[in-house]
């Protein structure tokens, strides 16, 4: 058996990590570097790869790489929580497992292979007779698709008077896309470029279009989008235009997007002056108000004892701002020093202070003579924060400094003896395999209410991962909407198939479900 590695990447600046498999590590590395196909590729080497280490974390049999690789994502939590994974590992509805494959099985796929290798057919003509998009059949071709990996890569060649027509063409037509080309000559990106770069022995002598593989910048670029006329009414729009909150500037842009057919985030360099064309100019806050405004609500705080709310709704500014710009985190006040009132107005003469000192000894006494409320209780019902309400029965807060802490003896946690292994073991055994919760708990010898506790992201292990639907699976979400969308089914009909009711179908197919929502353009 073919062995298998869990490799990791560690970004070395914020610990984020991504979680892969793989069977030759040095070609795997290699895709990371050139093919873009997964979001991690772009932030790798946007980052710059020196940021990232790369470590094996296992080796394995080819045959156990998924739920290997499934562990350790879920070990790691770079799914659910701060990491690079896009799905939870393994090969999870790939291929011709999955309800939405567009190539139902391998004999498909063989079939486009072998017609596109021997008959002259065009990929468009290819991918219209099969109902694909052409990228599709361009990864078929190329041994890249499920239905044909391990293929063979193949490439039409082009003859020499084909490539001097798109040399030519290009030539004199220097604003052409690498895209546009595809489609008007029937040729990969691939050949296009060595052909711009004069890298075949039938262009020998010719000169390289250099400005396809030079780093040109601005106006100078021959696919540049925009000119320097264009880019500078942008700017002066956005500078003459008012904004009252970031609602207004997202519109304002969306308007001007559409306005000079240029994306947002082209607006947003400009705008920015981060673009070649308003490089050295001022960049444009989203909105702002003026420096004076900044200072009153400081000096009001500092020196007349002001709350951050009273603030807030006197000047029409969010507390988050009034709070920014007391401690100096505000480009207005950066300069200046915080104002910490702990040390100047201690207690009752703290002006943010809601406790009073008869209220923090009556919330004290009635957590120690009631052993049945809790802190969140009192919170609410004194409209207070948790952290408040602690510091007042753990004796830290002023109203009760001196007397002793009332810390009550922690409940049993449900599960304590459980390890994270077994408990992540658990929860992708009951998800990806919908095994009956009983059988999992005299399994592996636990109580049922610990095994309910783990698949409903109670436990300690399980708290980041999603809660789970005993009947619904990410699977059902996708063989419910091809029933739908594809097969025709109506809503009932799906609903006794897979034993779920009516709503829940309602919700999944109108995209209200938590699994269909990532699926809402795809079908529309």
């Amino acid at each position: 058996m073919r062995k298998g590695y869990i490799y990791c990447f560690t970004n070395l600046t914020n610990g984020k990590k991504y979680i892969g498999q793989t069977v030759n590590i040095t070609k795997r590395k290699n895709q990371h570097l050139n093919n873009f196909k997964i979001p991690f590729d772009k932030i790798y080497n946007r980052d710059n790869t020196k940021s990232f280490k790369f470590e094996i974390l296992e080796v394995v049999e080819e045959k156990y790489l998924d739920d290997r690789e499934m562990y350790w994502i879920a070990y790691y939590d770079t799914f659910h929580g701060p990491g690079y994974n896009h799905n939870p590992g393994g090969r999870v509805l790939k291929g011709a497992d999955s309800p939405l494959t567009v190539i139902e099985s391998q004999e498909i796929g063989d079939q486009i292979y072998n017609e596109y290798k021997n008959t002259d057919i065009k990929l468009l003509d290819l991918a219209d007779k099969y109902g694909i998009s052409k990228n599709t059949v361009q990864r078929i071709s190329n041994g890249e698709h499920w239905a044909t990996e391990g293929y063979e890569k193949f490439d039409r060649k082009t003859s020499m008077e084909e490539a001097i027509e798109i040399y030519e063409y290009f030539r004199d037509n220097p604003k052409t896309s690498y895209k546009e080309a595809e489609e008007l000559f029937d040729v990969k990106e691939g050949v296009i470029y060595k052909i711009l770069n004069a890298d075949r022995k039938d262009l020998e002598g010719f000169e390289p279009l250099s400005y396809y593989y030079e780093p040109l910048s601005g106006a100078e670029h021959p696919s540049t989008k925009t000119n320097e006329d264009t880019c500078l009414q942008i700017y002066e729009e956005y500078k003459n235009r008012k904004f009252k909150n970031r609602l207004e500037t997202k519109k304002f842009k969306e308007e001007l997007s559409e306005k000079f057919g240029v994306p947002i985030f082209i607006i947003e360099s400009i705008i920015y002056a981060n673009h070649w064309s308003t490089e050295g100019r001022e960049p444009l806050k989203r909105f702002d108000w003026p420096k004076e405004k900044s200072l009153n609500i400081y000096n009001k705080y500092k020196t007349e004892k002001f709350t951050q709310k009273e603030l807030a709704n006197e000047f029409n500014v969010s507390e988050d701002s009034v709070r920014r710009i007391v401690n100096c985190e505000h480009h207005h006040t950066e300069d200046l020093s915080p104002i910490n009132f702990e040390v100047s107005f201690p207690g009752e003469e703290n002006p943010n202070s809601k406790v009073s000192k008869e209220m923090g000894r009556k919330i004290y006494n009635e957590f120690r003579d009631n052993q049945k409320i809790t802190k969140k209780m009192l919170a609410k019902k004194y409209e207070l924060c948790t952290e408040t309400i602690r510091n007042i029965v753990y004796g830290k807060h002023y109203t009760t400094k001196g007397l002793s802490s009332l810390r009550r003896k922690p409940k049993p946690k449900i599960g304590a003896d459980v390890t994270k292994e077994l408990a992540l073991i658990i929860y992708y055994t009951c998800k990806l395999k919908n095994s009956d919760k009983e059988y999992l708990a005299k399994k592996f010898n636990i109580s049922l209410t610990t095994v309910n506790a783990i698949t409903n992201s109670n436990h300690k292990y399980t708290k980041k991962l999603s809660k789970l639907n005993d009947n619904i699976t990410h699977k059902t979400v996708c063989q419910v909407l091809s029933g739908y969308y594809r097969d025709n089914y109506t809503q009932q009909e799906l609903a006794d198939k897979y034993k779920i009711s009516d709503s829940t179908v309602y919700r999944i197919v109108h995209f209200e479900q938590k699994y269909s929502k990532a699926f809402d353009e795809y079908f529309n």
